[in-house]
């Protein structure tokens, strides 16, 4: 099995650092032999306080707009949202470092027999190497049981120092020396900002001492530092707090918080596993990184992607910790790139839709919290900017929930869908948990709320169609009687979003069934909205109207949000298969450069794990495998992260890779479970276990030669299980089936399995 990353050779860059977490506390262990650093993060440390900053302007100002739009008059109208509805201040501020840890070692520069490792299994960073004829081993792990960072230093003959210094920050106000050898290093996260506390301790079988604000240890073969960081987000007094878990920790010991680490752990990351087949390479990851930049090909890449991206997932998102943002938890910049925030046009958006199929919905839930977070400030931001009752949110938010418009970039600002898309995920788990607690009293209230913001945000067009606006598809730009426009009147992925949304309320209404009178109201509705159109070269419709677009090769295929993560153009109302071949134009178009040519090169990584989830939803392995193939060929560095050579690190390209996995093995958003829908060639042989499916299902899967072997299903809830085998599948099973259309239809009963042979 594809379980570690490992190397040969030390760290070069941030990116080659490997990385750690236990959801609210993050590291990057560098691993270098002498003079090492580790870069600390901490969920919470976004700069300053929040800020109201609605644009009280807007409201005035929406209905010209909208006339000017439906006038064709697009450069007043935008200047005009320009001027009138973005924000002040215009960005929200960002996430930043806790700050670093830097460890000094008395050896020499030279070293030999160079390890390091990320161990996926249990979740810890090895590092191993010999200096002046002493082997030298180190472990690093970040404990949620004990919220701390542990690192062991081991040597087999004694050393004669090691130095620790806690913690660089711009402007800090410095290191104090606290009882038990404690360094603390406390301040503000900005004006008005966070309160943080980072401190850290060690213990040794040597001698240990404070020297200004290093903590020295001499003659020891064995050391244990640890690092303990909070906030006054989550408490009252942090350095307490932090005081508190660092003598505890002291207290319990390495072993005893490793243990339970481990067990803590792989309580999650053991509920899926997967087998395509591969050997288990002996071959270091940076080098198979750079053959598959070569272009060979690396099955094994796929499972351990596959493995890394769920590890990514557990130690970044914890209940009750903070969502993921645009890097997860690892951000080594002051000022990171778009602010490391949530970009809720599709990042935040990606980062989670494997979790709820990888049987990992408690890490789902910081998810869930930041909507409620949102929801106060967004039901005044509907009110303020729009006069509309519900509930609203723009592009990005940050972790007070912020509704705003972000920014003055006018493709992303204007574009209020950021509530909507995001509220989707509470249905989607319900849709998996059954949960109908968690429906009545989470998804539901929230789904009406976004529902009822376009009740009365949208506005009947000349042909009598209700459209969403002014807003855009997001990022792009079309050209229009030789201008540049951005804006218009019902874009293709509002009003998917917006469809998807109302069948997800009167879904939801019907389960719980509440407010028959809204529901007639959505429904009415419904009947019009415009679907799906097709353009003038053969794809999906984008805009209001069939512009050209200022980028064919633009990154984002907003269009196509009705084919994934929607289910809008699906396998089985679209029988002939006229708009998933739209949408495949659309993908082919994006991808061809001017002489003709497709190519994958364009794509930054989170665009070419989602057009490789687009073709598993087209059933089609080979292109969804020759994206994944580009995901690793075209921008993930050494440590796995995606990045790309003019973009920093992006994690929702990782998760999101993670979830293409699973549409290519099994789908089940129609109301069955669809196996091997999408499995490609080379994938001839393997299995996945206990992977999720919609209806309480949890499903193994075993294949060779692309057929099913063995199938065993467990209903957790019962009810009505319909499974669609491959083609020429032959089963026999230990219930009574009956076939429809190909597909095995059987009632189940709560908490009971269906193993099915072939």
């Amino acid at each position: 099995m594809e379980n570690k990353l490992f190397y040969q050779t030390p760290y070069q860059n941030w990116n080659d650092a490997l990385p750690i977490g236990n959801g609210r506390l993050g590291a990057m262990i560098a691993g270098i032999p002498k003079d090492d650093v580790i870069s600390l993060n901490e969920d919470s440390m976004w700069h300053g306080k929040y800020h109201e900053r609605d644009s009280l302007a807007a409201r005035e100002n929406l209905d010209e707009v909208r006339n000017l739009l439906f006038n064709g008059n697009i450069r007043e109208a935008e200047k005009l949202v320009h001027t009138t509805f973005t924000s002040k201040p215009k960005y929200i501020q960002p996430y930043q470092p806790l700050g670093e840890l830097k460890l000094w070692f008395s050896h020499s520069d030279i070293v030999e027999d160079y390890y390091r490792e990320l161990d996926l299994s249990e979740a810890i960073v090895r590092v191993s190497y010999t200096a002046d004829g002493i082997k030298v081993t180190r472990e690093h792990l970040m404990s949620a049981v004990d919220n701390v960072m542990a690192i062991r230093v081991t040597t087999d003959k004694p050393v004669k120092s090691l130095w620790f210094n806690l913690m660089r920050r711009p402007f800090e106000n410095g290191c104090e020396i606290l009882d038990n050898n404690i360094i603390s290093m406390s301040d503000t996260c900005g004006e008005g900002g966070v309160l943080f506390s980072c401190m850290m301790s060690a213990k040794t079988n040597g001698s240990i001492k404070i020297v200004n604000d290093f903590l020295e240890i001499n003659n020891a073969t064995e050391s244990i530092i640890y690092l303990a960081a909070n906030t006054d987000y989550y408490v009252k007094e942090p350095k307490e707090e932090g005081k508190k878990q660092l003598q505890a920790a002291m207290k319990k010991g390495y072993d005893k918080i490793k243990s339970d680490h481990i067990r803590d752990y792989q309580a999650l990351y053991n509920r899926v596993s997967l087998d395509l087949g591969s050997i288990t390479s002996n071959i270091p990851t940076d080098l198979r990184i750079k053959s598959a930049k070569e272009g060979k090909k690396d099955i094994g890449l796929a499972e351990l992607m596959y493995n890394f991206g769920r590890y990514l997932m557990i130690s970044a998102s914890r209940a009750g910790t903070q969502a993921m943002n645009l890097q997860g938890i690892w951000n080594d910049k002051f000022a990171p790139s778009w602010e490391c925030n949530y970009t809720i046009n599709i990042n935040t958006q990606a980062n989670y839709w494997a979790a709820e199929a990888c049987d990992l919905s408690e890490c789902h839930e910081p998810m869930f919290d930041l909507i409620k977070k949102m929801l106060p400030n967004g039901r005044k931001t509907a009110m303020n900017m729009y006069g509309c009752n519900g509930f609203v949110a723009h592009h990005g938010t940050n972790i007070w929930g912020d509704t705003a418009m972000n920014g003055s970039y006018l493709p992303s600002v204007m574009w209020p869908m950021g509530a909507a898309w995001m509220s989707l995920h509470l249905y989607e788990h319900y849709e998996y948990t059954l949960d109908v607690e968690f429906l009545k009293n989470t998804a539901y209230p929230i789904l009406k709320e976004a529902a009822l913001f376009f009740t009365e945000y949208m506005v009947k067009d000349t042909e009598g169609y209700w459209v969403t606006g002014p807003s855009l598809s997001p990022e792009n730009s079309y050209f229009r009687n030789g201008e540049t426009g951005t804006l218009c009147m019902g874009p293709a992925m509002d009003l998917q979003i917006v469809q998807t949304l109302f069948d997800a309320v009167i879904d939801s209404a019907k389960i719980l069934d509440v407010d028959e009178d809204f529901v007639d109201k959505l429904k009415n509705m419904s009947k019009n909205i415009r679907a799906v159109r097709i353009n003038k070269f053969g794809g999906i419709l984008e805009w209001d109207q069939d512009y050209d677009e200022v980028d064919p090769n633009h990154r984002h295929v907003s269009p196509l949000f009705a084919l994934y993560p929607g289910k809008l153009i699906n396998y089985k109302d679209d029988i002939e298969g006229s708009l998933r071949s739209a949408c495949e134009t659309t993908i082919i178009h994006r991808d061809t450069t001017h002489d003709g040519s497709v190519t994958y090169d364009m794509d930054i990584n989170w665009t070419r794990v989602w057009k490789g989830l687009l073709y598993a939803r087209m059933l089609n392995g080979e292109k969804a495998l020759d994206y994944l193939d580009g995901f690793f060929a075209n921008g993930t560095s050494v440590n796995m992260f995606a990045i790309n050579d003019t973009l920093p690190f992006q994690i929702e390209a990782n998760l999101g890779a993670v979830a293409l996995v699973n549409e290519m093995i099994i789908q089940s958003h129609m109301g069955e479970l669809y196996l091997l829908p999408a499995l490609p060639k080379k994938w001839e042989n393997g299995s996945i276990n206990g992977i999720m499916a919609r209806g309480g299902f949890k499903v193994d899967i075993k294949w060779e030669n692309r057929k099913i072997t063995y199938l065993k299903v467990f209903s957790k809830y019962g009810g009505k299980c319909q499974i669609r085998f491959p083609e020429g599948t032959n089963i026999t099973g230990n219930t009574n089936v009956g076939i429809s259309d190909g597909v095995v239809v059987f009632e189940t009963t709560s908490n009971s399995e269906y193993v099915f042979k072939a």
